[in-house]
């Protein structure tokens, strides 16, 4: 039995480490004493995926056979308003929720005037679904930038891969979850960094 619970924990423990941050270029110190750090998000490239990570095309097909057509308009209506920025303030108020608690003025925001930004690209969002027992959670993964104000040249790059939300009944609810999680996450990977 508790070789049977051991392996469960190194497992869980793998799996999760799995999905952690990364810094993969250059240093967050100088964050230390900014204020404000304006955020970007970046669609350009984003691949949606639906629960058991099957492709975006496949699945709409399916369900356009299953609930008709307008469920298909419904879903473009969804994936437009989560490039357009619906869920940001989520990420936002978590994130510096974060940083606030820890003691940190640094806030993340639109603030065009800051000296640095954040370049938050979204690679993927996996839907996930909500089926009980055998409910699917939601996940992201993003690449983080960071970079001086209206400047290509990044000076830090943080690789968030499978970051997961809540399997909750409703898509929008399920992706929210997601990039509450991904604000509270990158703060404290942040924190972690420049304290």
């Amino acid at each position: 039995m508790r070789k049977i619970l051991f392996l469960m924990f190194v497992l869980v423990f793998c799996t999760v480490a799995g999905y952690a941050q990364k810094l993969k270029k250059g240093s967050l110190d100088f964050l230390k004493n900014e204020k404000e750090l304006n955020v970007v998000f970046d669609y350009s490239n984003v691949i949606f995926k639906f629960e058991d990570g099957i492709d975006e095309d496949k699945y709409v097909e399916r369900q356009v056979i299953m609930e008709g057509e307008q469920w298909k308009k419904d879903w473009v209506n969804l994936k437009d308003s989560i490039k357009a920025g619906c869920l940001h303030s989520k990420f936002i108020k978590d994130f510096n929720i974060v940083l606030f608690d820890e003691g940190f003025m640094l806030r993340v925001g639109v603030f065009p005037s800051a000296n640095y930004q954040i370049v938050i690209k979204v690679n993927e969002i996996v839907t996930g679904k909500n089926a009980g027992p055998f409910s699917d959670d939601p996940n992201m993964s993003v690449e983080v930038s960071v970079t001086s104000l209206n400047s290509t040249n990044v000076l830090a790059n943080v690789q968030m891969k499978k970051t997961t939300g809540k399997p909750f009944s409703n898509t929008l609810g399920r992706i929210e979850t997601v990039y509450e999680n991904i604000g509270k996450d990158l703060g404290k990977f942040i924190v972690k960094k420049i304290k």
